[in-house]
Formats: C-alpha cells, sequence, structure tokens
C-alpha cells in the first residue's frame, strides 16, 4: 500500500548526487543533547516505506495497521508522500525524557536530523533550534 503513494520522502527538486555524502560527513560529528527540539519543530516528518517497516516491527503491528494509525497522507509541491500523523509534539516523544520511544526503528528524516530537515534541506541547520548543529 505504502509503495501505490508515488513520490516520498526527500525533495525530488535536490539533483546534487553528492549531498548525501557530504551530509554524512558532517552528521558525523553530531552529538545528539536530547532536548526534543527537533521532535517539536520538524513537521512534517516523512515517511519511507522501510520507515513504515521498520515502525510495524518495533512496533509488533502489521504494515497496514501501522499506516491507518500513525501515518497521514500529505502533498507538498505536487509531491505526495506519508507523514507522521502527529507531530507538534511528535507523537513518539517522551516529553518527561526528551526521547524517543522508537528510537532504534525512527524515521530516516529524524536519523538525518538537523541535516536534512524541512528547514533545512539545502542550507545549514540551524544552532538556533538544534543545538547539536553550533559546532558544524
Amino acid at each position: 500500500a505504502i509503495r501505490l503513494m508515488g513520490g516520498v520522502g526527500y525533495d525530488p527538486a535536490i539533483t546534487d548526487p553528492d549531498q548525501g555524502t557530504r551530509l554524512h560527513k558532517i552528521h558525523s560529528h553530531l552529538e545528539c543533547e536530547r532536548c526534543g527540539k527537533c521532535c517539536t519543530l520538524s513537521s512534517p516528518i516523512s515517511l519511507e516505506p522501510q520507515d513504515v517497516e521498520r515502525l510495524s516491527a518495533i512496533l509488533e503491528i502489521s504494515i497496514k495497521k501501522t499506516i491507518r494509525k500513525y501515518a497521514a497522507s500529505v502533498e507538498e509541491g505536487g509531491h505526495r508522500a506519508w507523514a507522521i500523523k502527529k507531530t507538534s509534539p511528535c507523537i513518539f516523544l517522551d516529553e518527561d525524557s526528551s526521547f524517543c520511544k522508537i528510537h532504534p526503528a525512527r524515521p530516516i528524516m529524524c536519523r538525518a536530523f538537523p541535516l536534512l530537515s524541512p528547514r533545512t534541506v539545502g542550507g545549514e541547520p540551524s544552532a538556533d533550534w538544534c543545538p547539536a548543529a553550533r559546532d558544524l
């Protein structure tokens, strides 16, 4: 079902084939400070097919039920994709500890934060809303 949505995930307007390599080098030096800002400021949080599969496994429910319960169809720039339904704050954020309840299975967008977030794609991450980015 999720593969029927058409365009999913990252901005298709980004055509730089080396962007991923550069972002990986930068991202490998980041250390999360568990402030929870990424889980309250990022919206939408896109879901790739692999993200849904990981969520389904960690939640121990079917892919169909995972989509029905946690995903919403969103459209931006003429592209349809799946995204987490509730993102302000994210439904998976434990607000007491500022830790992700599904951390081992978190979506790729969360794994690559702050370098691949709706606010920074094509730009530099801001230390104003991600303390881990201040040393970049």
